[in-house]
């Protein structure tokens, strides 16, 4: 606990008395064209959808001869197994930005992270803390309320196999799209003209793009493409108030490994042998309606608070 708190203490100490009144995370790419971030773009989508798919493709081929549906897929691997290759395309459109960065963009790849010289590994450990540690107390009073709609799903080896997957590459999962959406795509859109509240619009819009082939959009129907643009206003708008992406990479991991580690069901994109498993019916439930229209404003002026932003006029609708 005194190291959490510490943690926050020491937030303090990186933030800047003078907060620039345009977003210099946006306006950091003077030297780059819009031809050379379009090209890191497709070069990144094309590493996901091609290669990657290709490399999943490849080791689905070593065990099934003919593809007669998911599910006779997914019984001849594990569950650790399917779940790694479903996150090979997300590994190999993460090395790619990588390597965009180094020889496309001839920038360091904090670049495409923030302003600040170094990674701020206080601000992503801040957005992951403060999430999951609010997501286990929700699910807390959840689980105890009503018992019914849950049960153990631990499966000993294979659940502390899953702990080093969602530790060391769920953070590339997770880096793959805040690093697309939130770093080139953005910089992208901060050539134009248009305001920074109409940046955050499109960006959140075409990051729900990505999730629409998701399960959890043909159970819920509108409102999770409503629930992904609004994560993705969320997302947008503290990197842009923060001037650089590592507190929504943290906020973004905090919810993948929720989702990924502690409770899984079975309708979700990614199904793992997590600690705990969400038996109900898939319902639109108002623990999201609350996400979205209680908890991301809180969050945000927690941040705004703790990393004292200014100049809101300015940065959305200058």
């Amino acid at each position: 606990m005194f190291s959490i708190f510490r943690l926050f203490s020491q937030v303090y100490m990186e933030t800047q008395d003078q907060q620039p009144a345009v977003s210099t995370y946006l306006r950091s790419h003077q030297n780059q064209t819009a031809r050379t971030l379009v090209a890191t773009i497709f070069l990144a989508f094309g590493g996901f959808m091609i290669l990657g798919n290709l490399a999943a493709g490849l080791i689905i081929s070593t065990r099934v001869q003919k593809l007669d549906s998911m599910e006779s897929v997914r019984s001849e691997f594990s569950t650790n197994e399917f779940f790694v290759i479903n996150l090979i395309p997300f590994v190999i459109g993460f090395l790619m930005l990588v390597w965009s960065a180094k020889v496309l963009l001839r920038e360091r790849f904090q670049f495409l992270i923030s302003i600040r010289p170094q990674f701020s590994m206080k601000r992503f450990l801040v957005g992951l803390c403060t999430w999951l540690g609010l997501s286990l107390v929700l699910f807390g009073i959840d689980y105890f309320r009503f018992p019914g709609m849950y049960q153990w799903n631990a499966n000993g080896n294979e659940t502390l196999i899953l702990l080093g997957i969602t530790l060391f590459i769920v953070p590339l999962q997770t880096g793959f799209e805040e690093l697309l959406f939130r770093g080139v795509l953005f910089k992208l859109l901060g050539k134009s003209k248009l305001p920074g509240i109409a940046l955050v619009l499109i960006n959140a819009v075409l990051f729900a793009s990505l999730h629409l082939a998701n399960p959890e959009v043909q159970e819920l129907g509108w409102i999770a493409i409503v629930y992904y643009v609004f994560s993705g206003v969320f997302l947008a708008l503290i990197t842009l108030m923060d001037d650089g992406l590592e507190l929504s990479w943290g906020f973004h991991f905090a919810n993948n490994v929720f989702g990924v580690f502690f409770l899984t069901n079975d309708w979700q994109a990614f199904q793992t042998d997590a600690l705990f498993k969400d038996i109900s019916q898939p319902d639109v439930s108002w623990s999201m309606l609350i996400n979205l229209f209680v908890w991301y404003p809180l969050f945000i002026l927690l941040y705004a608070k703790l990393y004292k932003w200014k100049h809101w006029k300015q940065r959305l609708l200058a």
